[in-house]
Order: structure tokens, then sequence, then C-alpha cells
């Protein structure tokens, strides 16, 4: 024991290391070179002797932890934090908690209660070594934001707690959003407060990293609930950031915490509360319920939809939807509609709204009573667009002013630029209501109003087609015309609407809905549906065709021609490469052409100034003209009869002015005559050419001042005019087979070899005027000049006068 206490003493008068003297901690160090930097009072002069100095008056007052101080470091002259600290908007400083919150003795409030820099942030706390990034200057741990719920406990819980998730989730939060996120230790599959909040620099509402009033935030993560699907799709649920137009956000929801966009748009937290939901449902403001409350609130307009088919607890009550829930279990709305899903199997490349309605309606669907089989009418079409200023032919004619009729895009948005969907002319959720006529505000459905129309037939087909109602006073209106002819719905004309009668929305033909048999294919080509009436026993039958007519199925395109008349593909649409049809010439709709104005059609007999004809071909020849141009020279000659033989007529007893100036010749339809359809009678003649010049051209003709006294070349001698064949050409010669009239290449003279009915002169397309001058060797309707005939390849010099003087042998 003796031995032990002489070691401790002994031990105790040996010299400190080097080391040691080096690591112990200085005597009486100065303030000024350490604390006194932030603890300004803590300077000798101040702290010690309590008195100020010649140059800074005594610092009574505590400003170690005010924002001043700490923002005098934090300003870039040590490290800068401006763009946190002093740029957007932050946790409150120099304020004092809100009443009842209670803030843990850890976290320190100044002398009057209030929070400050020091409340959360400590100069101090400097530990090393792991986890230190979520402890650093920080009062306590800040790992997964727990320093927010100490003061902030009602936020915490998550879904049980009717706030937003936080914790572990199993989806990866965005890199755009870990880039953004404050918290401390951030983990791509761990939600935290700072997550979406930050207590500094935050530039949106309630200190958020990216702004919940357009969504962006919220949809930085629930990606799937967006407008557009990753594909380009339009996503089936309910869209945000638009205005809503009849929709109406009720002021109960305001009151209960209901945002809006900065423009009153629809945004997520419209309906769900991400802190402090009222429900336990979603955070929703209201509880989803099996009466669709909560869609309804805002959509009372669609109300209406418990009291028709389309409510699915009366018409399918078995019918479910994605989510395996019927009406009765998610409410009306829940059969069509889920607020971030599709309820029905979306399938084909029609718009959205579309495909909405043939989730149901369509091939394999459960309406089966309503499936939509056949034709229907063409969608995604804009009725207010021109294809073709110069075609003749307007199938919709839309004014905007006056369209009631909503038009979507291939999301569903209402435009004005939109086409048409099923949506334009159906509202799924209403009857068309009639409360002049049913007070009750009750309509049965009858064969000629169809449930869910925005109008009544047929003034709904008004809005697009409105010049098409111009048929209402013609004889194509079977209600008047042929009361008892039926459809193909077997509805009789009396009780279908004006349209029903030819045309059928759904169901119709191929062509143009057609509402009747489409007529047989007759030589392997589709015949006009105009022959479904105009037939025998038909209801038009006295106006069918028979013998020789224009022909159809001809391309003018391919005979050299250019013509604002629609011709049409095999499909029967408008192509510049199409061929004729009846509707090329008529328009079944209208009367009278565009220009004249008397309209009504349902007892006159018809002629070329009416007859439905596109263009007028009386008293001028316009509608002949649009194809056959260099025809139409025609006009200002003597040929035109309707100056120079307004009595005469042709062999279907009409007077020039009633058949036009082509009319008089050529009959458009029923000619007893293949040949050109020829519409006079014929006169004497070795040939069938001259037989038909010599019917005006003779004593009981309407041209006896202009009869020939030779009007014949010797039969027996055949010309060749290879060469002379081409049409067009300066010197075109056509010669023709004297029996059939067809050209030949070899064979003898005709009238119309020399002669063009349709031109007067040789020159340029000129007008004879009121004053008829005699004919010469440039005029006459003579084809060529003398010098170019043919009759020089026989005759050499003579030709002139032979030619010259042909039809008067006595002056050659």
């Amino acid at each position: 024991m003796r031995t032990l206490i002489f070691l401790i003493i002994s031990i105790g008068f040996l010299p400190l290391s080097e080391a040691g003297a080096i690591t112990a901690a200085p005597q009486n160090p100065k303030s000024a070179k350490g604390c006194a930097i932030c603890h300004y009072r803590w300077v000798d002069t101040f702290f010690v002797e309590g008195t100020g100095s010649d140059l800074v008056p005594y610092q009574s007052e505590k400003v170690v932890a005010t924002p001043d101080m700490c923002i005098s470091c934090h300003d870039g002259s040590v490290m800068d934090s401006r763009a946190r600290m002093t740029i957007g908007a932050g946790h409150k400083t120099n304020t004092r908690p809100p009443e009842g919150m209670n803030i843990p003795a850890v976290f320190p409030l100044d002398d009057n209660g209030m929070v400050q820099c020091a409340t959360c942030h400590t100069a101090h706390g400097v530990p090393s070594g792991v986890g230190e990034d979520t402890t650093i200057f920080m009062r306590i741990s800040n790992k997964d934001s727990a320093m927010c719920w100490m003061c902030h406990p009602g936020k915490n819980g998550g879904k049980s707690a009717r706030n937003h998730t936080v914790g572990p989730v199993k989806t990866r939060i965005p890199d755009n959003m870990l880039e953004l996120s404050t918290a401390a230790g951030q983990k791509p599959s761990r939600i935290a407060c700072e997550t979406c909040h930050t207590a500094h620099g935050s530039t949106h509402e309630a200190y958020l990293i990216q702004s919940s009033r357009n969504s962006s935030l919220c949809l930085a993560c629930h990606h799937d609930k967006g407008l557009i699907t990753p594909d380009g799709r339009r996503n089936p649920g309910h869209v945000v950031n638009v205005r809503p137009t009849t929709a109406s956000i009720p002021a109960s929801f305001m009151e209960k915490g209901a945002r809006t966009g900065a423009g009153g748009e629809i945004i997520c937290t419209t309906c769900h509360k991400t802190h402090g939901s009222p429900t336990d449902s979603h955070l929703l403001l209201m509880v989803d319920d099996n009466q669709s409350t909560l869609c309804l609130s805002c959509h009372a307009d669609k109300q209406t939809v418990a009291e028709t088919g389309h409510n699915l607890d009366k018409s399918a009550p078995q019918s479910k939807n994605l989510q395996g829930q019927s009406v009765a279990e998610a409410g009306v709305c829940s059969a069509c509609h889920l607020p971030h899903k599709p309820a029905r199997e979306h399938s084909g490349s029609a718009d959205f709204t579309t495909q909405m309605c043939m989730s149901c309606h369509g091939e394999g669907t459960f309406a089966v009573r309503e499936k939509l089989l056949g034709n229907n009418h063409p969608l995604a079409v804009n009725p207010f667009e021109k294809k073709d200023d110069e075609l003749l032919l307007t199938s919709a004619q839309a004014d905007p002013d006056q369209m009631i009729l909503p038009l979507f895009t291939a999301f569903g948005v209402r435009s004005q630029g939109g086409g048409i969907t099923c949506a334009t002319c159906h509202d799924p959720h209403r009857l068309p209501l009639d409360t002049a006529t049913e007070p009750t505000g009750e309509r049965p459905r009858t064969k000629n109003q169809n449930q869910y129309l925005r109008k009544p037939s047929p003034e709904i087909c008004r809005q697009c087609h409105d010049a098409k109602f111009l048929v209402a006073d013609t004889r194509h209106n079977l209600r008047r015309s042929a009361p008892t002819e039926t459809n193909l719905l077997g509805r009789r004309a009396s009780e279908a609407g004006l349209c029903d009668n030819c045309h059928l929305v759904h169901g119709g033909g191929r062509v143009f809905l057609w509402a009747k048999q489409q007529p047989p294919v007759e030589d392997n080509k589709q015949r006009p549906v105009c022959f479904s009436c105009h037939v025998k026993d038909g209801p038009a039958t006295k106006k069918q065709l028979h013998d020789h007519s224009h022909p159809l199925q001809v391309s003018p395109r391919d005979m050299g021609m250019r013509t604002r008349l629609p011709v049409f593909d095999p499909s029967v649409r408008p192509s510049a490469d199409g061929r004729m049809s009846c509707y090329t010439c008529h328009d079944p709709h209208r009367w009278q052409p565009a220009d004249s104005k008397t309209m009504s059609g349902t007892e006159t007999e018809g002629d070329a100034r009416s007859s439905f004809l596109r263009l007028p071909a009386s008293p001028s020849s316009q509608l002949c003209g649009d194809c056959h141009g260099s025809q139409a020279l025609i006009e200002p000659t003597d040929h035109n009869l309707l100056a120079a033989a307004p009595q005469a007529k042709n062999t279907s007893g009409q007077t020039p002015v009633e058949s036009g100036p082509c009319g008089v010749c050529h009959l458009p339809h029923n000619s007893k005559n293949q040949l050109l359809r020829w519409g006079q009678r014929f006169g004497p003649g070795s040939s069938i050419m001259e037989k038909m010049c010599t019917g005006c051209h003779s004593k009981r003709g309407s041209a006896p001042g202009k009869i020939p006294a030779i009007s014949y070349h010797p039969e027996d001698i055949a010309i060749h005019n290879t060469g002379r064949n081409i049409k067009d050409e300066s010197i075109y010669f056509p010669l023709f087979d004297p029996a059939s009239g067809k050209q030949v290449g070899n064979g003898p003279l005709s009238c119309p070899s020399c002669h063009n009915v349709h031109r007067w002169s040789l020159g340029e397309m000129q007008n004879r005027g009121s004053v008829k001058p005699a004919g010469s060797v440039a005029s006459s309707f003579l084809r060529n000049r003398s010098y170019n005939t043919i009759c020089m390849d026989c005759h050499g010099p003579e030709a002139l006068f032979k030619y010259e003087y042909f039809h008067f042998p006595a002056k050659r």
C-alpha cells in the first residue's frame, strides 16, 4: 500500500508531454475571435464591464438569434443562402405560433414567444458521422421531415388521419420532384413533408415546391391522372386545369376547402383536400356515395339521367363497370364515368366521345336494342368547313352564329373547331323536353322522335343542313307526294320526319345513308339511289327513265373536260377523277337552281329552268356548258332556237325556252334515239347525219330559209381523213358512218364533216350580237378555213370555189 501511494505522488510531479500541451484548451480565449462574431454582447467590453466603447454603444439586446444576424453571414459573405431565405415565401419568423399549437421545448421561441431562425436551427449543432445531413445545424434530427410533425401533428398519419400518404410508397418519386425536394436524405420511394413543401425559398402557395393551382404538383407523381396518356390518347378520367362551362362548383364545396386555379379552373384540390379531409374516401371533400352525390353536386344539369334509359340501374341492373361495380353500388354516373379510370372498355380509333358511346352501343355490347348497325352519320367532320369553293355541291352549310349543337375535338373538348360526334346530336343525360306541349316535362318516345336528341327531328338536321330544307316545297317531300310510302324501318312517309323518308342517321344505306332499298346492281355498276323511286311501280313511276338518257359512270376528266359539277368515286364521294351520276346535274333538295327566286316545285311541271337542276339549262346553257364548254358557243348563233325559232318544239313537246338551247336538239332523258340523244324529227337525206340537219333545214322545219340547193357530196367517193381526225386540231375533219352516225376513218362527207353546228365563227368565241351578218368562209358554222380544207387533196386549186359554193353549184 505504501508503495502504491508513492508511485501516484511521483507521477503527479512528472512534466506534461508535448502532445498534451497542444490539445489543452486555452485559458481565457479572446471572445472577439470566436463566439463574439455572432454573440456580439460577449465582447469583453460589453460582457465584463457592461459599458460601451468609443466606437460602439453598449448592446443591451440579444441579437444572436434574430433573422438579421443570420442574414449577415448568409447574404453571400460567408454562405449565399439568399435564394432560399429572401426570395419567395418561407416559414414565418417574427410571428407567434397559432393559438392552440403546441411548440415542443426543444424548439425555443424568443423572449416575446415568437418563432425565429433559432427555433429550428442552431449554429452549434455540427455533429459528424453517419446521418449528419439530417441534423446539421438543426435542433434535432430532421430525418423524414420529423421536425415538421412535432409542431404540425395534425398533418401526419397518412390516409388513416385523412392526410396525404407519408412514408414508404410503392411508386418511385419522379426525378424532377427529387431535384426540387429539400428533404434531408430524401429517398425515391418515401414521401415526407419536404417532398412537397420547403421551409425556405418557395415561390408557390403553402411553401410548395411546385404549384398546386395548376395541378402540376399532384400530376408530377400522379401522372396517370392527366388529360393525355403516354401514347397520346385522351385519358378517360376527369379533366383538370379547365374552367367549367356547364358545371358549377357549389359554395358548400368552397367552404369545405375546395380550391380552383388562378382563372377559376378545376384542379386536383377542387375535389381532394390534401390535409384534414372531411371524409375517409380518397381525401375527398364529399363522400362518393352510391347516389353519385359528389358528381351531381357540380354537374346538376346531368341529374336528369336518373330518369332515362341511361340509368343502368333501371335498364341493365346487372351490368358492371370495369371496377366491378353496378350502378346500385357506385351511383348512376359510375356506369359511364369514373373520376380517374375508364368505366367501360374503349376501343377503336374514333374520337373520345364516340368511343364512350360505342362502349355500350357497339358490336357485342349489352345495349342490344339500341345497337348501331349498318351505316351511320359521318363523324369527325366540321360543318363549317368548305371543301371546295368551286364545287357545286354543299353537304353541310352551318352558320357558326346560329349553331347551338356542340362540336368536340378528338379529346372530347367542346370547340367550334371540332367535329361532329355522337354527343353533337344526342345529350345522353336527358330526354328532349317540350314544356310547351308536355307541361309535366315527360315526352313519350315515338317512331318519329328518338330519345336524347338535343333538338327534335327534323329541326336538328337544319342546324347543319339548312339549305336542304328547300326540299319541303318539292315533290321530293314524300309526306306530300307519296304519304303511304315506307322507308327501311317500315315508317310511312306521313309519319316519318322530312329527312327520314330518304335518309337514316343510323342504319341507313352505304350511299347517303339511304332510307330505302338500294337499287340493284346493273352491268356490275351500282345504280344511283334515285332509282329506288324513279322506277316502274315506284312512287315516282311517272318520272322513270327509259330509252336513252345522258350516260352515267363516265369521267369528264377522261374526256378532257373540266367541270364544277360534282362527280363521284366508287364510294360516292366527290372526286375530281370521279364519274357522273344523277346527282352530278341534279340537286334533289332544291327545285330550282340557286340563283332563282321561286323555290316551289310541288305542282308545276319541270323543265330546263327547274327540275332540281344544279345550274339552269335555260335560257342560258350553264348546266350543259359547264362540261361542254365549246358546245355552249351555240348561244349567240342562229342555232339557238330561243331567238331563231322560239315556237319550235322538240320531240318531247318542249319549246326552246322550256328545253334550253341544248335541249332543243339533245334530250338528257328518254330520247328515242341513241345517237346524240336526238330530240328533233329527222328530215330527208341519205345518211343519218344529213337527216338530223334537214329536220330543221327543210320546208317543214324551223329554218325553211336556209335550205341548200345541194347538200351532199357524191356518195360513191370515199374519203380518207388520216391526220385530220384529231379533235380540237385546226384541220379536224370528221367522217361519219351513214347508218350509225359513228365516226370512221374512211367514208363519205356529211353535213357535220364541214360544219361545227355549235360555233358560228372560226375565230375567237365571238358573239354575233343583234345584227346577223351573212355567212362567209370565215363563219357559217364552218370547221376549217378554205386553205385547210380537205377538198384540196382532190380538187387542187378548184377547191377554193368548190368549198365556198358547195351548196350552190351555179356559182362554182
